[in-house]
C-alpha cells in the first residue's frame, strides 16, 4: 500500500465531532451523499469516504458500521430523538 496516499485514522468520536459541526453549519445531520467534509474533519475528506471507512472497517474503525448509525447511536446517547 502507497502511505502517501493513504487516509488519517478515524475514530467514531472524531466522526461525531464533525457531524455535529456540519449539523451547525447546515442545519442537519450529514450522510454519505452530502458530499465534501473537508470543512468539518480539517484535512481532505468526504462523507462516502467517513461512511466507507465505517462499513468496511479501514482507518483505524471496526467496521459493520455506517455513518447513519453512528449519527442515530449518538442520538440515542444524548437523548436527542429529533433527527431520525
Amino acid at each position: 500500500m502507497n502511505t502517501s496516499t493513504s487516509k488519517p485514522t478515524l475514530t467514531e468520536s472524531m466522526i461525531i465531532d464533525a457531524v455535529k459541526r456540519y449539523n451547525a453549519s447546515h442545519g442537519t445531520n450529514p450522510n454519505a451523499r452530502s458530499g465534501d467534509a473537508t470543512p468539518e474533519f480539517g484535512h481532505t475528506e468526504t462523507w462516502t469516504g467517513v461512511d466507507k471507512a465505517l462499513r468496511d472497517g479501514n482507518r483505524g474503525l471496526p467496521g459493520g458500521s455506517s455513518l447513519r448509525q453512528v449519527i442515530e447511536n449518538s442520538q440515542k446517547k444524548d437523548g436527542d430523538q429529533s433527527e431520525s
